[in-house]
């Protein structure tokens, strides 16, 4: 995992860096809840990304997501709660709309990680965790509020296979990006 997360940040930082100097480099940071199937209470996230777009309107963003609250869910007496983190590298493509409203479609690869506590009634506890590297897709929908401030709003889904059964995960978030 550490591995992954530093060639990934390398990758980028060296990618953005190098075609900053002819293209729209964005930074943005936004909050959002994660939609695990079956969960009773979904969680709450941060995320940060970074970003460039090409004169052709494709681009590249890396983004990086983790719970601030974690997702609830409760059976037979037992209590679980899930901490999600995923870090992903996307290949978008901007449509412009008009002046002031955009939108973003994306593909690329993600990788999820779960980290699981159980709690019973008796006072039992247990924490496992697990991972998987899969595409997603996601759409943002941005609005211009002024020339280097974009507001977005974005969705994501992601298939990964944890605890040996593929899981429905989804993200709703919204933020601001700022190009520099």
């Amino acid at each position: 995992m550490k591995t992954f997360t530093f060639t990934l940040i390398t990758g980028l930082t060296l990618l953005t860096s190098t075609l900053s100097a002819q293209n729209q480099m964005y930074a943005g940071a936004g909050l959002g809840m994660d939609f695990i199937e079956d969960a009773d209470n979904n969680g709450i996230l941060g995320e940060l990304s970074i970003g460039t777009v090409f004169d052709n309107n494709f681009g590249l963003e890396g983004k990086f997501s983790t719970s601030i609250s974690d997702s609830e869910e409760s059976q037979n007496g037992i209590k679980e709660k899930d901490s999600i983190t995923t870090l992903s590298v996307f290949l978008t493509y901007t449509h412009a709309i008009d002046q002031q409203l955009s939108l973003t479609p994306k593909i690329g690869f993600s990788k999820t990680t779960v980290d699981a506590k159980r709690s019973d009634n008796f006072g039992g506890t247990a924490s496992h965790d697990d991972s998987d590297t899969g595409i997603s897709f996601g759409l943002d929908v941005k609005y211009k509020y002024n020339p280097t401030t974009y507001i977005y709003a974005g969705y994501t889904l992601f298939d990964p296979k944890l605890f040996n059964q593929k899981q429905d995960l989804r993200t709703f978030s919204i933020g601001v990006q700022k190009k520099f």
